[in-house]
Formats: C-alpha cells, sequence, structure tokens
C-alpha cells in the first residue's frame, strides 16, 4: 500500500506540480528575422520587386514554365542586380518569388 501510494505521489509531483503556467511570448514577425535585407524589401509592389520580377522572369522556361532559381541566382549576383544581392541563397530567392509574385 505504501509503495502504491509513494508511486501516486510521485507521478503528481512529476505532471501536476512541476508544470508551469507562465505565457508563451510572442514569435516576432519573419521580417525581423533575417537583418540582412532591408525592411523595405518586404513591402511586396516596391521598385525592387518590380526589377526583381522582370529578371527573375528571363530566366522562365518556354516550354515548361518554370524558372532556373540557382541559375537566376548566380547570374544576379554577377550582374550585380540589388534585387537580387539582398538575398542570401537561390532558395531564399524563390521563396520571396513564389510568396509575392503569384
Amino acid at each position: 500500500m505504501d509503495d502504491t501510494l509513494s508511486f501516486l505521489r510521485r507521478q503528481r509531483r512529476k505532471y501536476c506540480d512541476a508544470i508551469e503556467t507562465t505565457p508563451v511570448e510572442e514569435t516576432p514577425s519573419s521580417e525581423y528575422l533575417n537583418k540582412k535585407r532591408p525592411i523595405n524589401a518586404l513591402e511586396p509592389g516596391n521598385e525592387l520587386d518590380t526589377e526583381l520580377d522582370e529578371f527573375v522572369q528571363r530566366f522562365k522556361s518556354k516550354k515548361t514554365d518554370r524558372i532556373n532559381w540557382k541559375k537566376c541566382f548566380e547570374q544576379g549576383q554577377l550582374e550585380k542586380i540589388s534585387s537580387i544581392k539582398q538575398f542570401n541563397s537561390s532558395e531564399s530567392l524563390r521563396c520571396h518569388c513564389i510568396g509575392n509574385f503569384k
């Protein structure tokens, strides 16, 4: 009987007494997570997005209507396109374009 009672007390301490009810902090907006990208670059419809959209369309395949993001990113870095230079990788470029241009 004592073993059962001590077991139940341990379980209560483990699952009931140890739980804290502290509020969870709000997560910051994703625009503040990437410190290198200027905040105005995240606003849709700005000059950089227009330049970016025009540049990206050059890499769209006529047959499949798909974009080679890696080549687009590399060429933008070589040509020093300001709207491309704000991205760290071809994947971040792809995510931004898909989210804003479709």
